[in-house]
C-alpha cells in the first residue's frame, strides 16, 4: 500500500480539497472540491451521456467505510445511497452472515441528492476471516454487492487527545494509544483517518502517522488554512473522531474525543 496523505473537507462524509490519499475507496469521490463521495461524471462518445456520481445512479452504493469489519467488536459501517430521498434503505445484508449482526440503520439529512447512514455491525469473536459482500436493501430494491473484509486480526486504538489545536495556527497535533492482537504489525508509520466535525462542513482526510514511546501522534491541517466552497465550518468547539490501518493495511476501531481550539 502507497502511504500518502489526503485532506478533504466533507458533510456528513462530504466535500473538500485534497493533496495526496493513500486508498481509492475511502475517499476516491473527493476530488476537485466536489463532494467526497460524489465528484465522476462518466462520459462516453459512443453511447448516450451518463449521470455524474454526484446525482446517483440507482441500484450501487456510492461509497462507503470501513472496508473491514474487526472480529470481536462492533463497528460503525457508514455507507452512502444515492438519491437517497426516492431510495430510503430499510436493511443492509452481509453474505455469508455467520458471525455478523447488523444494528439499527441511523440516516443523516440527504446532501446533493445523497444519504449517508451509520450503521452498527457487530462481530463475533470466532467469526470466520475473509472478504464477504455487502448489499443494501431498500425502496428502490437491492444494491449491487461490495466486498467487505473480516481480518484475521485486530488493530484496537484508545485514549484519543488532541496535544495542539490553537486558534488561529495552521495545524492540528492528536495522539492516540494502539495495541495489535494476532499476527499484525502497527508499523513505524501507521494511516490515521480522521473527521474532524466543528459544524456543517467536517474535514475529513488521512495523514501518515508516527509512532513513539507506544503512542501515535498525527499532525493535520487546521480548518481555517482550507478555502473555497468545500473549505469546513470552523468553531471553537469540535468533534475528532479517527480510525488507524497498520502495516497490513488492516483498519482499527474508531474512536472518538472532543477537541476545543484555544
Amino acid at each position: 500500500m502507497k502511504r500518502r496523505s489526503s485532506t478533504c473537507a466533507a458533510t456528513p462524509q462530504s466535500q473538500a480539497t485534497e493533496t495526496q490519499r493513500p486508498r481509492e475507496r475511502y475517499f476516491h469521490r473527493c476530488v476537485s472540491e466536489l463532494l467526497w463521495f460524489a465528484a465522476l461524471i462518466v462520459v462516453s462518445t459512443m453511447a448516450p451521456a451518463r449521470p455524474a456520481f454526484a446525482q446517483g445512479l440507482a441500484g450501487i452504493i456510492e461509497n462507503y467505510y470501513p472496508e473491514q469489519l474487526a472480529p470481536g467488536q462492533t463497528t460503525t459501517l457508514n455507507v452512502a445511497i444515492p438519491n437517497g430521498r426516492q431510495n430510503m434503505l430499510t436493511g443492509l445484508e452481509i453474505t455469508p452472515s455467520t458471525g455478523v449482526t447488523v444494528g439499527m440503520l441511523k440516516p443523516s439529512e440527504a446532501r446533493e441528492g445523497v444519504v449517508w447512514y451509520q450503521i452498527p455491525i457487530t462481530v463475533a469473536k470466532d467469526a470466520p476471516a475473509g472478504k464477504r459482500t455487502l448489499a443494501a436493501v431498500g425502496s428502490g430494491g437491492k444494491t449491487l454487492p461490495v466486498d467487505i473484509t473480516i481480518p484475521d486480526h485486530t488493530l484496537t486504538i484508545s485514549n484519543l487527545k488532541a496535544t495542539s489545536a490553537p486558534a488561529n495556527g495552521k495545524t492540528v497535533e492528536f495522539q492516540f494509544s494502539a495495541v495489535e492482537q494476532g499476527s499484525g504489525t502497527l508499523g513505524a508509520a501507521p494511516m490515521a483517518w480522521f473527521m474532524l466535525n466543528c459544524g456543517k462542513t467536517p474535514e475529513v482526510g488521512v495523514v501518515t502517522a508516527k509512532v513513539a514511546n507506544g503512542l501515535v501522534t498525527a499532525t493535520i491541517p487546521h480548518p481555517k488554512t482550507i478555502t473555497g466552497p468545500a473549505a469546513p465550518t470552523y468553531a471553537p468547539k469540535c468533534e475528532l473522531q479517527v480510525h488507524a490501518t497498520d502495516a497490513a493495511g488492516v483498519e482499527s476501531n474508531t474512536t472518538t474525543a472532543p477537541l476545543e481550539f484555544k
